[in-house]
């Protein structure tokens, strides 16, 4: 049945598990132009979170009209990432060919720790409508202790020529990882080419071509087990246009692309807070982007995606080959519009809609999280000597939708609802 029959308000946890905590982020950047052809620029972050998290999970079967539950505690979870980034860009000349060069290295390491967890299974509770007050369980030991030490280090090069009405970008990244989060030890070493061509046809007129690969590590993803899920790995070509239109006040761009990803994770339906892998998928699509100046107050932005996204090869002995991959859309669109008045200096308003179409909880496509459009709405007056007024309302038509969604071995799917009707205000002030 549709989740829409239930109240978005319906709680069916218990007082006593509760999830708090608190975090902490410090990043700075400095940058200095060493010679007119030659800068540096050098950041730096660190994040802490600390986090109680204790959750319960209805899990099913509903029987009666009553949802059995899973709990899981953890408390005491503490994680900190550090990161750092330096980066060298020059600009030289040999001959007719102009270069921008780009060299670097980054940085960044991950550790957590979790204390003892404990989980197991609560009393089944009204689906309908649901009172909680149950007794909470006696703590104990729970499953051991889990830590994560991570470390990703890479080192990269970029060197883009123009020679006319021509461009050419060819970089190369390597990168090496580590992580400590569960036995065996993983420690990868990879290396990425990426190369990009343009051709500006004409004034204002360019057509161009990519092809890039990737590779990301999947840390802190676990496969049922506490297994440590291998890196996904990528590939993608893009075609594209881009076109000014009326003096420049209009561009617009067009592309498609073919993008190939193995070893995905995916929600594990049979296993809260675990992940597959989907071995293969595969995604293709058209994009159109523009963004315009109608009137010197007045400006647009519209975007539109539409994709075929499907898993071609699957680790559930080809279960899934076919499907639509989890959490895909086949089509997304946006549109904001801008209009600062002219009888008021400092003073705009602002408009738009976002578009998103249907998807599945899983690779198995048996639980669906139908498509939404919701409008927000935004007003704005810029004060003279830095200070700025903005105040946005969200989701104004108090549309019901869902973000996300997760399904059990019952056939009991849960999901998450998007954020309701908001007002958001905000004051900043710029020195």
């Amino acid at each position: 049945r549709s989740a829409d029959v239930l109240p978005v308000g319906a709680f069916y946890g218990e007082p006593w598990l509760k999830t708090d905590g608190h975090l902490r982020f410090y990043s700075t950047e400095l940058q200095h132009r060493l010679t007119d052809q030659l800068e540096a620029r050098v950041h730096l972050s660190r994040n802490e979170t600390f986090r109680n998290v204790n959750i319960v999970s209805p899990m099913g079967p509903v029987t009666n009209g009553r949802v059995a539950r899973t709990y899981w505690m953890a408390p005491g979870q503490k994680y900190t990432s550090d990161t750092a980034l330096a980066e060298l860009r020059a600009q030289l000349q040999t001959g007719a060919v102009k270069h921008t060069m780009l060299a670097g290295l980054d940085w960044r390491a991950i550790a957590g720790f979790y204390g003892a967890r404990t989980t197991g299974n609560l009393g089944a509770i009204d689906l309908y409508n649901p009172v909680a007050g149950l007794v909470p369980p006696v703590a104990s030991t729970g499953v051991g202790k889990l830590s994560s030490d991570a470390r990703n280090t890479g080192v990269f090069v970029q060197d883009r020529m123009v020679l006319g009405d021509f461009g050419l970008l060819l970089g190369l990244r390597h990168d090496k990882f580590k992580d400590a989060y569960t036995a065996p030890v993983t420690d990868l070493s990879q290396t990425q080419p990426s190369a990009a061509l343009s051709w500006e046809v004409r004034p204002g007129s360019m057509v161009y071509t990519s092809y890039a690969r990737s590779f990301q590590a999947n840390s802190g993803t676990l496969i049922w087990g506490d297994r440590a899920a291998p890196p996904s790995e990528g590939k993608q070509l893009e075609v594209g246009w881009k076109q000014e239109w009326l003096d420049k006040r209009l561009m617009t761009t067009v592309s498609a692309f073919d993008l190939e990803l193995t070893n995905a994770p995916a929600t594990d339906p049979l296993h809260p807070g675990y992940s597959v892998l989907t071995a293969r998928q595969r995604i293709q699509g058209v994009e159109l982007e523009l963004q315009g100046r109608i009137t010197p107050g007045w400006t647009v932005t519209a975007q539109a995606s539409f994709h075929d996204p499907k898993v071609m090869a699957d680790t559930t002995a080809g279960a899934n080959v076919g499907n639509r991959v989890a959490l895909a859309t086949r089509r997304n669109a946006s549109l904001w519009t801008q209009y600062r008045l002219p009888q008021l200096p400092g003073l705009w308003v602002g408009g738009g809609l976002v578009h998103q179409g249907d998807k599945f909880t899983a690779n198995d496509n048996k639980w669906r999280l139908p498509g939404f459009t919701t409008v927000d709405l935004a007003v704005g007056y810029q004060f003279a000597g830095g200070v700025r007024l903005q105040a946005n309302l969200k989701n104004a038509g108090n549309r019901r939708y869902y973000l996300d969604g997760t399904t059990a071995a019952a056939g009991f799917g849960s999901v998450v609802p998007g954020q309701p009707r908001t007002v958001q205000v905000s004051l900043d002030y710029t020195f």
